[in-house]
């Protein structure tokens, strides 16, 4: 498995899962199209299919111009909105929907966030990953995974600590915690994963998160892991 961050974080996500010679693209964000193409060598051939996770730009923003490459994407509704004349390539998420993509097979799940969002357990032969983010909350009781991607966004204590320090307003610190996963949760969530092979963190906020202490936190659990980096390619055997 081989995972390509093209964006990661509040000015826009795009990831590229790519196992065994076939790819899959996840969230599309606005102004990170160009990047992808450029990353992927100007060449849709592998690419199977794109997952977009729900309707905010810094995942969805350039999603038209994916549908416009052919190439099919599964997302909410909302995300779709005004694009019905690329209706031959869009498919509609609902909860425990099973997509296929070449030969990635997909399951959604929905998460929970401000609007309807989905995260993704997707299976390629032996190969399992789950991905998820934006959301306060992952209500489930997940299945074993070989890699995990979840946004670890912000922690408790810094967001605390920013609130104490007034260098925060009430407004989005509450927003913050009402919409987006934290290093805490995201560190149970990985608790509960007995064969996991290796976690990436995403999404993490420029304000709120320390990607070193994040690391180490989840390493001490005795997995490997990463925190997602624009440009950087990670592989996993």
């Amino acid at each position: 498995m081989q995972i390509l961050t093209v964006g990661t974080g509040s000015k826009g996500n795009c990831y590229v899962v790519e196992i065994d010679g076939e790819s899959l693209i996840i969230e599309c964000g606005s102004s990170l199209f160009g990047k992808l193409r450029k990353s992927l060598d100007y060449d849709f051939s592998k690419v199977k299919g794109a997952l977009i996770s729900h309707s905010h730009k810094d995942h969805c923003g350039d999603i038209k111009y994916l549908l416009q490459s052919g190439i099919h994407v599964a997302s909410t509704e909302a995300t779709f909105k005004g694009l019905d004349k690329y209706s031959g390539y869009i498919h509609f998420i609902k909860h425990k929907k099973g997509l296929k993509f070449g030969d990635f097979s997909v399951v959604c799940v929905k998460m929970v966030h401000d609007v309807e969002c989905y995260g993704f357990y997707i299976k390629k032969g032996n190969e399992t990953l789950f991905f998820a983010t934006d959301t306060t909350d992952i209500p489930y009781v997940l299945p074993q995974v070989d890699v995990i991607m979840i946004e670890a966004n912000y922690s408790q204590k810094i967001l605390e600590q920013r609130l104490y320090d007034c260098d925060i307003v009430r407004s989005l610190y509450d927003r913050i915690r009402r919409s987006h996963f934290s290093i805490d949760k995201a560190e149970v969530v990985i608790m509960q994963q007995k064969r996991l092979k290796a976690a990436v963190l995403i999404h993490l906020s420029a304000d709120n998160a320390n990607a070193d202490e994040f690391k180490h936190r989840i390493e001490q659990l005795g997995v490997i892991t990463e925190v997602a980096k624009n440009g950087e390619i990670l592989q996993f055997i």
